[in-house]
C-alpha cells in the first residue's frame, strides 16, 4: 500500500499534460480490480484452514479434481492471503503505470542503443497502447457530447458499448496504421 500511495503522489506531482500521463488512473483501477478478483477466487475456490468467517454451501465436484473445492468455509487466513497476493500484483501494475505516465515514449525510443532498437520499438509500442486507447476513448466521448448524443440510462448496455467501442477501436487502428506508415517512411 505504501508503494501504491507513493507512486500516486509522485505521479500527481510530476505528470505532464501529454496523453500518456492521463492513463495512470486506468492502471490504478486495474490494480483494484486485480485485488478484487484475487479475493473472489479465494472465496470461490476455498482456502486454508483457520478462523472461519462465513460458511458457504460447498458444491460437490467430481473425484478427478482432487484438492479443489467450490465455496465452502471462508477463512480469515485465505482472505488475507488473497489480499496480500493481490496487493503485490497490483503494486507491480501501478508501478508500471506510474512509469508509463511519467516517461515520454518517444524520448525513450531515442535513447535506446542501436543494437536494441527493434526490441525498444516493440516495447515502446506495447507500453503506449493503453494510453492511446484511453486518449481515443476521451476523444470519442467528447465528440459524442459535441454532437449532442445523450447518455441514456435506459438504453441497453450492448448498444452503449457498441456506440463507444467501435469508434475507439477504429481510431486506435487508424492511429496505429498512421504510426506504422510514418515509421516506414523514416526507414524503421
Amino acid at each position: 500500500l505504501l508503494l501504491v500511495v507513493s507512486a500516486t503522489v509522485v505521479v500527481l506531482a510530476r505528470r505532464s499534460d501529454q496523453p500518456w500521463a492521463r492513463v495512470y488512473w486506468l492502471y490504478l483501477g486495474l490494480g483494484v480490480a486485480i485485488v478484487a478478483i484475487r479475493l473472489v477466487f479465494r472465496v470461490l475456490l476455498g482456502g486454508a484452514d483457520g478462523h472461519v468467517l462465513v460458511w458457504l454451501p460447498e458444491i460437490p465436484l467430481p473425484s478427478w479434481v482432487l484438492g479443489i473445492r467450490l465455496l465452502g468455509p471462508v477463512t480469515r487466513e485465505s482472505l488475507l492471503a488473497g489480499l496480500y497476493d493481490g496487493l503485490r500484483l497490483a503494486a507491480i501494475v501501478v508501478s508500471l503505470g506510474a512509469a508509463n505516465a511519467l516517461a515520454n515514449p518517444k524520448r525513450l525510443l531515442r535513447s535506446v542503443p542501436p543494437a536494441l532498437y527493434e526490441i525498444g520499438t516493440a516495447l515502446v509500442v506495447a507500453v503506449s497502447v493503453l494510453p492511446q486507447l484511453a486518449d481515443s476513448l476521451r476523444r470519442v466521448r467528447h465528440a459524442q457530447q459535441l454532437r449532442g448524443v445523450p447518455a441514456r440510462r435506459g438504453q441497453a448496455r450492448l448498444g452503449r458499448l457498441r456506440r463507444v467501442l467501435v469508434p475507439v477501436l477504429e481510431d486506435a487502428l487508424e492511429r496505429s496504421l498512421t504510426l506504422a506508415a510514418g515509421m516506414d517512411v523514416r526507414g524503421y
